[in-house]
């Protein structure tokens, strides 16, 4: 089950273990029983593999390229003419 981190006004941030299937934008804090709004934050990549880590941060980050870099494009063949829509 994954875990999903709330934010109470008077007890501060805690983190409950809840099913995918259960609303997720509020909770009740366990010490004083108000409610709290779920925090959002990144992903946690420490776990992660190396390579896939770098990966990801790499995808992040837009790469600068030079004309002579992009790879060639071949010329599009030009369509034939039509006599018959000429003056259009």
């Amino acid at each position: 089950m994954p875990q999903y981190t709330y934010e109470c006004k008077r007890c501060g941030e805690f983190t409950l273990r809840q099913s995918m299937n259960e609303q997720h934008d509020m909770a009740e804090c366990p010490q004083c029983h108000h409610d709290a709004k779920r925090v959002f934050s990144t992903f946690q990549t420490y776990k992660m593999d190396g390579k896939l880590k770098q990966r990801i941060e790499r995808g992040q980050t837009p790469r600068i390229m030079s004309k002579d870099q992009l790879p060639k494009m071949t010329p599009r063949p030009t369509k034939q003419s039509r006599p018959w829509m000429a003056d259009h």
